[in-house]
């Protein structure tokens, strides 16, 4: 399972734009700014295009419910499980700033303009080059397993790891923060 760009995209930049002066008290300028301008990395035609060029078992825009819905959903209509390993997944440091600020889970929250793509395992390497080669930043974060496995979030590592079922995806965590 690969992921491109970074988690919580949108909704560090959404939050970046509605609450600038609150968030003034956390981050400096240049990091709103920063936070704001991740709203310009939305689109994912790029890394559909270049994924697709490759060959996928399946893509899907990260939209409301994050990183974990969207893999959820997947898993879902594929019939398959997942392992997916939290400290692989990509999030920029001002989303964590924010999220941290407001009490959300970044792996939860709209990330419009990342894409989740499942492929074969001896695609994976040339999927992810060619999305960095023009310019998409793309990690792998997890890999299919059998459907009895169900789908897991693994934190941690080591005799630290632990291990937490992802659920169905439920209402964004954007909405905890404009109620």
């Amino acid at each position: 399972i690969i992921m491109t760009k970074t988690a919580g995209l949108e909704g560090a930049g959404i939050i970046a734009g509605d609450f600038e002066a609150e968030l003034k008290g956390v981050l400096t300028g240049d990091e709103i700014e920063e936070a704001k301008a991740l709203l310009d990395n939305v689109s994912v035609l790029r890394d559909g295009t270049v994924a697709g060029s490759v060959g996928t078992h399946g893509m899907h825009d990260v939209t409301e419910g994050g990183i974990l819905g969207a893999i959820w959903e997947m898993c879902q209509i594929a019939g398959v499980g997942a392992e997916i390993h939290e400290d692989a997944v990509p999030v920029n440091d001002v989303t964590r700033k924010i999220c941290d600020h407001f009490g959300i889970n970044y792996l939860r929250l709209i990330s419009s303009g990342s894409m989740i793509i499942m492929a074969r395992p001896e695609k994976k390497n040339e999927i992810i080059k060619k999305l960095e080669a023009v310019g998409v930043a793309a990690a792998e974060i997890g890999v299919i397993t059998p459907p009895e496995d169900g789908l897991v979030l693994v934190q941690g590592c080591g005799t630290c790891e632990k291990r937490a079922p992802i659920d169905p995806p439920s209402p964004d965590e954007l909405y905890k923060v404009v109620k």
